[in-house]
C-alpha cells in the first residue's frame, strides 16, 4: 500500500513538472538587473537575453483558488509571474520583487552573464550568484552571501553572515569594495591577479598566501589592524573591511 502512494505522490509530482511552464522575458534595452528577497536568492549565467524563471526550480502554487475575474491585492507587490516574484521595467532597468515569505521556497532566476546585477536579501536568507563578467552590488542584512566564477567589478556589504567572493579573473576597470560586520570574508582569485589591497578587520585577523608588498610602513596599525599593498606590481583598488571577523586572501587553485 506504502509503495502505492510514493508511486502516485512522484506521478503527481513529475506531471505537475512537465505542465508547469517557465518564465521568461526579453532584457532588449535592459542595461541592469534589479533583485531583492525576503527568501534566498540565486543567480545563474546563462547565454540568452532573457530573464527566466524555470518551472523545474521554482515553486509554483497553482492550487490557490482565485475568484474568476479578480486577482490578489497585496501591499507587496502584484505576482505577474505565477511564481511569486513581481517583474516590472522602469526605463533601462528591470525590477525584480520576492513576493514570498522569507520561509518558502528559493528565489532561482538565470539573466545573460553579461547583465549588471543589484540584490538585496530582505531577511535571514543567503544570496548565491555564479558566472557573471558585469557589475555586481551584492547586499545582505543576514545570511551568507556567495559570489563565485565573477570577474567584478563587486560592491558587496554584508551584515551578519559570511562572504565568500571567487573571482575567475579580475576586472581592471573599477574599485571594488567588500564590507562585512559580523562574519569572515573570503576571497580567492588567480596568482598573476594585479591589485591594490586596503584591508582593515579591527576585531579579526587578515591572511594571504599572496606576496603583498606594503606600500607604506605607517599603514600598519595595531589598533585598528589596517594594511594597505600591492600585489603583482599593483592593479584596482580594492578596499576589505570586516568589523568582527577575519579577512582571508588566497590564491584561486
Amino acid at each position: 500500500m506504502k509503495n502505492k502512494i510514493f508511486t502516485i505522490v512522484a506521478l503527481l509530482i513529475t506531471t505537475a513538472t512537465v505542465f508547469a511552464q517557465d518564465y521568461s522575458i526579453s532584457l532588449e534595452g535592459i542595461n541592469k538587473v534589479i533583485i531583492s528577497s525576503e527568501t534566498t536568492i540565486v543567480i545563474k549565467s546563462h547565454d540568452t537575453a532573457t530573464f527566466l524563471i524555470k518551472a523545474s526550480e521554482n515553486y509554483k502554487n497553482d492550487n490557490i483558488k482565485k475568484p474568476k475575474g479578480l486577482k490578489k491585492i497585496s501591499g507587496r507587490g502584484d505576482d505577474n509571474t505565477n511564481y511569486g516574484v513581481e517583474v516590472i521595467k522602469e526605463g533601462k532597468s528591470l525590477m525584480v520583487k520576492g513576493l514570498r515569505e522569507r520561509r518558502e521556497s528559493n528565489l532561482v532566476v538565470h539573466l545573460p552573464k553579461d547583465m549588471n546585477i543589484s540584490v538585496e536579501s530582505l531577511a535571514n536568507n543567503e544570496i548565491y550568484i555564479d558566472g557573471f563578467s558585469a557589475e555586481i552590488e551584492a547586499i545582505n542584512h543576514h545570511g551568507d552571501t556567495v559570489l563565485s566564477n565573477i570577474t567584478g567589478p563587486i560592491v558587496a556589504e554584508n551584515g551578519n553572515g559570511n562572504m565568500i567572493v571567487i573571482f575567475s579573473t579580475l576586472n581592471q576597470s573599477y574599485p571594488m569594495s567588500i564590507i562585512a560586520d559580523n562574519g569572515d570574508i573570503d576571497i580567492r582569485m588567480p596568482s598573476e591577479a594585479c591589485a591594490t589591497i586596503s584591508a582593515k578587520s579591527p576585531r579579526g585577523d587578515f591572511y594571504s598566501d599572496f606576496d603583498i608588498e606594503v606600500i607604506d610602513e605607517k599603514t600598519i596599525r595595531k589598533n585598528n589592524r589596517s594594511v594597505k599593498g600591492i600585489i603583482n606590481k599593483g592593479g584596482i583598488e580594492i578596499n576589505i573591511q570586516n568589523l568582527k571577523g577575519n579577512i582571508y586572501l588566497r590564491k584561486l587553485k
